[in-house]
């Protein structure tokens, strides 16, 4: 019971305040917060609790995160001389996703306690949203502590425009909260049991989506309507004539995602003489970091370079690259990329073979939200200057993975062991049938 209530606080401190400055202590060179004091527990108690995982219990992306984490720390061998600093940031992240990872799938091992999950994730969510809303109206924003002059001038320009932050650090980060928040609380929807919490739940999901359309991000717009698209598409219970139409209609919404503001600016040139090339020159920038982001890869020989953030070419040195993709590739390598790429594609071909298969509806629910999250995030992901800095998501992650762990191993080796039983039992009730026919004939003669 300690141990999920320590795992509980974890993923509520993790979503509402992981690195607001407020809330943490400066060691120099460690940010000290309340998730990561609590993960340190955490890791205590589960190196207490360690030990080797059987076959039948690992999965994929157990195995993945864990070499992953491995590979991150033998990049020191040649990133060190890159940047020592950068090095032991990079192995401090993926240490944090492969911790998560192991900790939920040791000690969570019941649907129960990732539904109980889900909703402390969307209560630390409508926390997110209170302070977002006070921001909105205020434009007074809670968790600006000791910021550069760079990031004073941005706030100020965001002020302007009234763009919620929370305790995110930027409307983006924000954005990806609130789609993460969407696909949870519509989780939570289908699965409570309540009138009152399906009601508060689709508010929420409402919430999300004007929360994402506020602060602009192009990405979790995109995102949010091809996973909402994804469920609808896969509901067994949707008409073929009706996905025709969501198709139609979720080609206008990309159409116009994508190209709407090129389509804008085109207007307001010709029409008003107004230039506003912003957006142009943001597209442009993201471009050129995922050029620059390849050709780092392939300087290091696919190896990648070991150091959070570091460019070999174009820009040289330390680069927010906006792209969780690109982030993979130049910090961790080719070959990391290419597993992540294998672990991706595993973990939502097992979750979406549950909600297809699944008879009980929590378990339905959960893979099918967890699913139209995992189509979002592809796109959403790029919304961030840096996903992987995002601590929470490590939380989602290490929850997906928990969840993958259960469907495939606690709900299907329990009915194999009954199917196993029941054999024994027939077998040797056969035997005894048998006997007891042997002495009727015995007896007969």
């Amino acid at each position: 019971m300690i141990k999920k209530f320590l795992i509980g606080n974890l993923i509520f401190f993790s979503f509402i305040m992981a690195m607001a400055k407020p809330f943490t202590i400066n060691l120099g060179f460690f940010q000290l917060s309340i998730s990561r004091i609590l993960l340190i527990v955490m890791s205590i108690i589960f190196l207490a609790n360690f030990k080797i995982y059987q076959n039948e219990h690992t999965t994929y992306s157990v195995k993945f995160v864990s070499i992953w984490f491995v590979y991150a720390i033998l990049q020191g061998l040649y990133s060190w001389t890159i940047s020592s600093s950068l090095w032991i940031k990079a192995v401090f992240f993926v240490s944090w996703y492969t911790l998560l990872a192991l900790i939920f799938v040791k000690f969570i091992t019941k649907i129960k306690d990732i539904k109980n999950i889900f909703y402390i994730i969307q209560m630390a969510v409508v926390v997110q949203m209170g302070f977002g809303i006070y921001e909105y109206l205020t434009r007074n924003y809670l968790f600006i502590v000791s910021y550069t002059k760079e990031q004073m001038d941005y706030m100020i320009a965001v002020q302007g425009k009234a763009l919620p932050f929370a305790a995110q650090g930027n409307p983006n980060n924000f954005a990806l909260l609130m789609l993460t928040g969407f696909f949870v609380s519509f989780a939570c929807f289908k699965f409570s049991e309540k009138i009152v919490l399906k009601i508060f739940s689709l508010a929420v999901c409402g919430a999300s989506v004007w929360f994402i359309n506020l602060t602009g991000s192009r990405a979790c717009l995109l995102g949010l309507a091809l996973g909402i698209a994804f469920m609808i598409i896969t509901n067994k219970k949707i008409r073929k004539k009706t996905v025709i139409i969501l198709l139609a209609v979720l080609a206008g919404v990309t159409f116009l995602l994508l190209f709407g503001d090129v389509i804008y600016n085109i207007f307001i040139n010709k029409i008003l003489g107004y230039s506003n090339s912003s957006i142009k020159d943001s597209d442009n920038y993201r471009l050129s970091l995922i050029s620059e982001g390849i050709r780092t890869c392939l300087q290091t020989l696919g190896m990648g370079t070991g150091a959070f953030g570091y460019s070999l070419a174009g820009q040289r040195g330390n680069v927010p690259w906006h792209n969780w993709w690109i982030e993979i590739l130049t910090n961790y390598g080719l070959y990391i990329f290419i597993g992540y790429l294998i672990f991706y594609v595993k973990l939502f071909l097992n979750l979406f073979r549950s909600k297809q298969t699944a008879v009980d509806n929590d378990t339905q629910s959960i893979a099918g939200a967890l699913c139209g999250f995992m189509v979002a995030f592809i796109i959403s992901s790029i919304s961030p200057a840096s996903t992987l800095q995002i601590e929470w998501m490590g939380m989602i992650w290490a929850v997906i993975i928990c969840f993958e762990k259960i469907i495939i191993v606690y709900k299907q080796k329990p009915q194999s062991l009954i199917i196993n039983k029941i054999k024994d039992l027939k077998g040797k009730f056969k035997i005894e049938k048998n006997v007891f026919n042997f002495n009727n004939r015995k007896n007969n003669i």
